[in-house]
């Protein structure tokens, strides 16, 4: 997977897989996800396996659960993402 800095699509702290290419926001970010057996990759490389070159499916049913967990927003900010099923197998397999 390609690694490309880009600092308009993605969130200050956050890592963006776009249809197998992985966004950082600055250098320090990209220069933790290129060293060799960097979590960041890993989990990023276990979307694009989720993904399974099926990308429009694969955002489609991100956003599906997303939405289903998003009444949990105001127990904790996070809580949609944290909850996600395929963020959930992404973190155990790191």
């Amino acid at each position: 997977m390609k690694v490309k800095i880009n600092k308009w699509l993605c969130p200050h702290g956050y890592v963006i897989t776009l249809f197998g290419t992985i966004y950082v926001r600055d250098k320090k970010t990209y220069e933790r996800v290129i060293q060799p057996y960097s979590y960041i990759y890993n989990h990023e490389s276990i979307h694009e396996k989720q993904a399974n070159h099926q990308w429009l499916k694969f955002y489609l049913l991100y956003i599906w659960y997303y939405v289903k967990h998003l009444h949990w927003l105001f127990i904790n900010k996070k809580a949609p993402y944290l909850f996600h099923p395929m963020e959930i197998e992404a973190y155990y397999n790191e």
